[in-house]
């Protein structure tokens, strides 16, 4: 019997209230503590680079505005003078003579310019520009009132920078200097930012950022011992709580047994003895003691089945005997009895694949299931499948019966065994889905992990 087309859709009535432990990979977790220490330390390759870089600019900017102050002491201000203004060669020459002097390439300045007030560029080392006016900027006046030396990062696109263009990113300083008759000059320089910013950048980051980043590795190093032992121990636990949850199992399950045995053995056998007493008193006894003693007699024969059928719920014999596909088998024989066509499918390795603690909780299930089919749904047919698949197995029964509404199960009288089967299979680890609808009969799905 297949589900058919159209049949109502899977509704889940409980999901795991705990994860599926796996076992504790040495690999994975090394793995995952060195890529995140790489991560950490690639942060703080990062983090470290951009602020050696913003050091760096931040000094670099410090000691181009020192060097220009110096260079405007010991080379500009001795070799000034008023012959500047206007243009006088003398006074070129002499500017050209002080400057050559300290313009070296150790020197790191790559341009020099005077400017007057007005914008005039009185001298530079860019002969093309001698001579010509452009407008001071807001800030370069300002400074020159005010007799600060500014530094900053040129963008190189006024009209007086055309000659430094090819020379790439510049700092640009500028401060104020005087002539021997007073009149206030703009003294400029331009230093190279890769020079000067990059190459102290890498210097700052090589002593300090290389230093902590070696010393972060080696602590990572340190700790991975130490992450070997804490695996090493957690394995160790994961084993213990295993093996305590096995012998938890196996406890029940023994003590199941024990009790099971201890009926069968005790009352039950009482019983029957009671019931083979009455059976011989009616056989011999005159009448009508025979129909007063029938009634007694069912009574005990009654209480026998229902304590057989007790036993056989709290310890089947047949699962740990002969396997799960016997045990459905047996719990079958209620429903066959009653003329009900039972189809039980359980794959011949099971018993090997599925532990036998998972068996007990699906033949727990299957006889919840089966009961209920016998006590509500009036069917004719029953499939009962236990399939393993991708590290699951799962079982499913379902019957052709008058079938409920499946939005209803926690209001239907009867579903009590139901709640209470999905709470055990919840406690497992598994999920438990029900299909149902009026008229369409009813289907239980359960899950369970390997």
């Amino acid at each position: 019997m297949q589900q058919q087309t159209g049949a109502p859709p899977w509704r889940v009535l409980a999901e795991p209230r705990r994860a599926p432990r796996t076992p504790a990979s040495m690999r994975r977790i090394v793995g995952t503590f060195v890529a995140g220490s790489l991560a950490v330390a690639l942060v703080f390759l990062a983090l470290s680079t951009w602020l050696s870089q913003r050091a760096a600019r931040s000094e670099s900017i410090d000691d181009a505005r020192r060097s220009t102050d110096l260079f405007a002491r010991i080379a500009v201000t001795p070799a000034l003078s008023d012959g500047l203004l206007r243009g006088d060669p003398a006074a070129l020459a002499a500017m050209d003579t002080a400057v050559d002097a300290v313009l070296t390439p150790e020197s790191g300045v790559v341009r020099v310019k005077i400017w007057s007030r007005d914008g005039r560029v009185l001298w530079s080392d860019e002969p093309r520009l001698v001579g010509r006016t452009f407008a001071l900027e807001a800030d370069e006046v300002e400074a020159l009132d005010e007799g600060r030396t500014v530094a900053e990062v040129s963008d190189l696109q006024r009209p007086e920078n055309v000659y430094e263009r090819s020379q790439g990113r510049l700092l640009e300083v500028y401060r104020p200097v005087r002539t021997p008759g007073g009149e206030l000059l703009e003294l400029e320089a331009y230093f190279p930012y890769h020079r000067v910013v990059t190459e102290r950048s890498w210097h700052i980051w090589r002593e300090f950022g290389l230093i902590t980043l070696l010393a972060l590795v080696l602590a990572q190093l340190v700790q991975l011992p130490l992450v070997a032992r804490m695996l090493g121990q957690l394995r160790r636990s994961e084993r213990s709580r295993d093996h305590l949850a096995r012998r938890a199992v196996e406890a029940s399950q023994e003590e199941r047994r024990r009790i099971a045995g201890s009926l069968h053995d005790g009352v039950v056998q009482d019983l029957a003895g009671a019931s083979f007493v009455l059976a011989g008193a009616i056989a011999h006894a005159e009448p009508p003691a025979p129909q007063a003693l029938r009634p007694a007699l069912d009574a005990v024969r009654q209480s026998i089945g229902g304590l057989r059928s007790l036993l056989v719920e709290l310890y089947p014999p047949s699962l740990e005997r002969a396997g799960l596909a016997a045990a459905l088998t047996d719990a079958a024989s209620a429903l066959r009895s009653r003329g009900v066509r039972v189809r039980v499918e359980v794959p011949d390795d099971v018993a090997a694949r599925v532990p036998v603690a998972t068996e007990a909780v699906l033949f727990r299930v299957a006889q919840e299931a089966m009961r209920n089919v016998a006590s509500h749904a009036d069917a004719c047919e029953v499939e009962v499948g236990v399939r393993v698949q991708r590290g699951r197995v799962e079982l499913v029964v379902r019957d052709d019966g008058r079938g409920f509404d499946a939005g209803d199960v926690p209001r239907e009288a009867g579903h009590v065994g139901l709640e209470v089967v999905s709470d055990v299979v919840a406690e497992a680890g598994g999920t438990v889905e029900l299909a149902s609808a009026p008229g369409q009969g009813t289907a239980l799905r359960v899950g369970l992990p390997l």
